[in-house]
């Protein structure tokens, strides 16, 4: 498998290079013979030995500046080495060609280490020195970077390692805006890095953010400007890709660049590239794949792409990330948005969306946990109210109401508890509905909130049923329906039931009444015939009923 190199030093002890599972890679003009590594195909008749020649005695000599250590990686066109400047006594990492006797790949290396040191921004890796080894090696020295790359937190979070609980949405957001800065200010500067990817992502355990291997970097003059990086190839006109050629990684490349129109690349198929990590970030999957490189090619080149929402709906995808996501994936470099500039401001919109929700999440919530204790303390009253009720009535039945005030005192405790548990039981219901009417006007549909209440209501509805306060009923009861989403309470509030009928012997007919009140006296009234007994009656609404049976005779 080809690799692409990166350095990133881990925070278990050691600095290692990550090789990338996505490697980039290079396709001949027919499409099928892949070339691997981090460079583009040479072309028939490119011959940099003279420029390589004129350009060589310019490079500074370090024959014993850096003590060289262990190698770190190994990619397609170059390896990278542990070492320690003398000068300076810092460690950098050394990045030296795989083949120093190939003079074009000479000048694409050189070309690397120009444009990523005129790249001067914290999310592009610094470059300290370009020049010769004492064997007469070509090198580069740049900062040893140390952390993780995006791949890596991207398999964690696949698999729910450790890294989960690290990386949340805010934090994956965030890290992309980073991304998009950096790739926003190499834009500003004339220069597209036609290889963007998770792997080529390095995170630091402190937030640093840098986008790394900058091998496939290309100028690009603006409408109104030409590249303000200057390469050696770029000033000889000797950038060898040529249409019909293929450099890249399959996963991230644009329509564009899948089906070898290179002369429409630009800064727009970065933005693309931007919007297939961000695909990647919201479902842990890239948004095309396929058994060969080849496929994955086709697919992106021909194939619409599957919203994030419906690729990984346990994801709980933002609906405007989702949005800009697909814009930059659009298969037509004009719908794509305008720059990564602007890709990073919807993104930084979107995050305080984000914590404008967590926020407003986080004083409901509170709400809530304020209203479940309020109404806990309401059922536990209620409860003691019921039971202080019946006691009373037992004293009131048991004491004449001409007793004497010693007789009559326990009963007058009695009440007074009574009355004090059902006010602290107002109290309580009081503050229990303060609460969720409080955590509901942050977050009016949040459905725990409403069930909850709807609870509350009921339990306040069968309190006063039990007092037979037919005003408070009612008044509980359209509360219970106004927020009783699911139904659950909705057969209890209507109240009604089944009379089953045994009768023994068989052959009974029966007449059931219903009690209404009749010049203020309950009075059998709608009489309903029941000629075959037994029978089961339903549904009986809620009330009081008579019933006559007939036998033979």
């Amino acid at each position: 498998m080809p690799h692409t190199t990166k350095v990133a030093a881990r925070t278990e002890p050691k600095t290692e290079l990550m090789a990338s599972p996505r490697d980039t890679e290079a396709v001949g003009p027919d499409h099928d013979t892949p070339w691997r590594g981090d460079t583009a195909p040479p072309t028939a008749g490119d011959d940099a030995t003279p420029a390589l020649e004129a350009m060589l005695p310019h490079l500074t000599a370090a024959a014993d500046r850096y003590a060289v250590g262990r190698e770190l990686g190994r990619g397609g066109m170059g390896h990278v080495l542990e070492a320690q400047d003398v000068a300076l006594d810092r460690p950098v990492a050394l990045k030296l060609l795989n083949e120093p006797e190939d003079s074009s790949l000479c000048l694409r290396f050189v070309d690397e280490a120009r444009v990523t040191g005129q790249l001067q921004h914290p999310g592009v890796p610094p470059v300290y020195d370009l020049g010769t080894l004492g064997d007469g090696r070509l090198f580069f020295a740049m900062k040893r970077i140390e952390g993780r790359t995006l791949r890596e937190v991207i398999e964690d979070l696949r698999e729910d390692g450790p890294e989960a609980r690290n990386f949340g949405r805010v934090r994956l957001l965030t890290v992309f805006s980073q991304i998009c800065r950096a790739i926003a200010y190499a834009h500003s500067r004339g220069v597209m890095h036609r290889d963007l990817k998770p792997d080529n992502i390095m995170l630091g355990a402190f937030g640093e953010v840098t986008v790394m291997d900058w091998g496939l970097a290309k100028p690009f003059d603006g409408p109104d400007r030409p590249a303000a990086v200057a390469t050696r190839r770029g000033a000889e006109g000797r950038f060898a890709t040529q249409a019909g050629e293929v450099t890249g990684t399959p996963h991230y490349m644009p329509p564009e660049q899948a089906a070898g129109r290179i002369d429409e690349l630009g800064p727009h198929s970065d933005i693309y590239s931007l919007g297939a990590v961000l695909y990647e970030l919201l479902t842990l999957e890239p948004p095309f794949d396929g058994p060969t490189a080849r496929a994955i090619r086709d697919a992106v080149a021909t194939q619409p792409v599957v919203p994030p929402s419906r690729r990984a709906p346990d994801r709980d995808i933002p609906h405007d990330a989702e949005q800009l996501c697909l814009e930059c994936l659009s298969k037509e470099p004009a719908a794509r948005p305008r720059s990564a500039a602007w890709v990073a401001d919807q993104v930084d919109q979107i995050l305080e969306g984000d914590r404008d929700r967590a926020r407003k999440a986080e004083e409901r919530d509170q709400q809530l946990t304020r209203g479940q204790r309020a109404a806990d303390n309401y059922f536990e009253r209620v409860e003691q109210h019921r039971l202080l009720h019946a006691r009373t009535a037992k004293l009131r039945a048991r004491i004449d109401p001409w007793a004497d005030d010693e007789t009559r005192r326990p009963l007058w405790q009695a009440e007074d508890a009574e009355s004090a548990a059902r006010l602290a039981a107002a109290r309580s219901l009081s503050e229990a509905l303060a609460a969720y009417h409080a955590a509901l006007g942050v977050d009016g549909d949040h459905f725990p909130t409403r069930r909850a209440l709807c609870a509350l209501y009921y339990a306040a509805f069968e309190a006063a049923e039990r007092d037979g306060d037919a005003v408070q009923m009612a008044h509980y009861e359209n509360f219970v329906r106004a927020y009783d989403d699911d139904e659950t309470y909705a057969e209890r509030i209507k109240g009604d039931g089944a009379l089953e009928v045994e009768t023994s012997p068989k052959g009974l007919t029966g007449t059931l009444f219903t009690y209404a009140p009749v010049d203020r006296v309950l009075t059998p009234t709608s009489p309903r015939r029941l000629e075959r007994l037994p029978a089961v009656v339903e549904p009986l609404a809620m009330g009081s009923y008579l019933l006559k049976l007939r036998g033979p005779g």
